[in-house]
């Protein structure tokens, strides 16, 4: 009268598709992770340029 069996295979079948759905997501993360890592870096460059351009600018005006 116990329905272990199914209830068993009822959980294999859960696990097993959570399995395969975080493995099929986990190269779409990858990439979006390395785009967001990208364009932050892009940006980072950009800020750090800008700022050390202005400074020498001010720094050359109050040398003047």
């Amino acid at each position: 009268m116990t329905h272990h069996h199914q209830a068993d295979l009822s959980a294999s079948i859960s696990i097993l598709s959570a399995v395969v759905t975080v493995s099929s997501i986990q190269p779409f993360v990858s990439l979006c992770a390395g785009l967001i890592a990208i364009v932050s870096g892009l940006l980072a460059a950009r800020f750090y340029y800008w700022k050390t351009k202005f400074l020498k600018e001010d720094n050359k005006d109050a040398n003047s």
